[in-house]
């Protein structure tokens, strides 16, 4: 049951109207039109049976208001390439804001959140309390091979989720410290929280991925869950640039699929099974090879 919307500051008229005609969001190009929509307004909307609330200062936020949500079509992609029965417990390594955990929450039984930057966890609780879900957790760490206080760094800009603990320069800025966030090896962590068993994983978490998998070797070993990983350009350059890379951090012989865009005017998601040694930039879905 969604919980009553509160008083809001509207966005521009030129905002709204984007908003209003986000059903053209199916078509490519769109959203570069759209885009162009200055504002710092904060919203509250409902998308779905989904409310969220943001701010049009943050990319992440402004792709919510304007096109009803953030990688929905990535998203859909990954739920439907997992089996009914592996609905139980599902890892959102790199939550962000939450948006990929609100659309979780729908689909699994419990959803557990890993987001140490401490500039995300007001607007992901609060969009949780808005959707009243009491089957999404946030932990307030990030996830490594061993636990430890780390620098955390950023460039400055309006995606809050650029923010690393990889010191690969991956961005068209330099990487800035803006703090000292807390990282718990993830088997360890689980075991604790008494999570003995993970049926799928999204982990997006600019470069540090590898790292984060490594750390969660008992756990893959136990319930080869099915992964979504974002493998962008910090990623590629931590060492992680082939699928025998990939397959060095999973204690079993997998597949991946390449999430891409199908060719044509109207957008959306294919998916291709990586058949080549070398990877390119992209989101990838990882599975036991049997």
């Amino acid at each position: 049951m969604l919980k009553q919307i509160t008083a809001e500051i509207h966005p521009s008229t030129s905002a709204r109207i984007f908003r209003a005609m986000r059903w053209l969001d199916r078509f490519r190009g769109w959203r570069r039109v759209a885009r162009i929509t200055p504002s710092e307004a904060l919203f509250t909307v409902v998308n779905g049976s989904t409310v969220y609330s943001g701010t049009l200062a943050s990319r992440l936020d402004r792709e919510v208001y304007l096109f009803g949500g953030y990688e929905d079509d990535l998203t859909e992609a990954f739920l439907n390439f997992i089996p009914p029965e592996k609905r139980g417990i599902a890892l959102d390594i790199g939550a962000n804001a939450g948006t990929h955990s609100l659309a979780f929450s729908r689909r699994f039984a419990e959803v557990h959140a890993f987001e140490p930057n401490e500039r995300l966890w007001r607007t992901f609780e609060r969009n949780v309390a808005l959707n009243d879900l009491k089957n999404v957790h946030l932990h307030r760490v990030g996830l490594a091979e061993h636990a430890a206080d780390l620098p955390f760094f950023d460039i400055g800009k309006d995606n809050l989720g650029l923010g690393t603990f990889s010191t690969v320069e991956q961005y068209d800025r330099p990487l800035q410290q803006v703090g000292v966030f807390r990282v718990e090896r993830g088997d360890d962590f689980l075991e604790a929280k008494g999570i003995s068993t993970v049926d799928a994983i999204k982990i997006d978490i600019q470069g540090f991925e590898p790292h984060a998998l490594r750390g969660l070797n008992r756990t893959l070993a136990k319930s080869r869950p099915i992964v979504w990983i974002e493998i962008g350009d910090g990623t590629l350059e931590e060492d992680l640039s082939s699928l025998q890379d990939v397959q060095k951090l999973f204690p079993y012989p997998i597949k991946m699929h390449l999430m891409a865009g199908a060719g044509g005017v109207v957008r959306r998601i294919k998916t291709e099974l990586v058949a080549g040694p070398q990877l390119r930039p992209g989101n990838y879905l990882i599975s036991p090879a049997d």
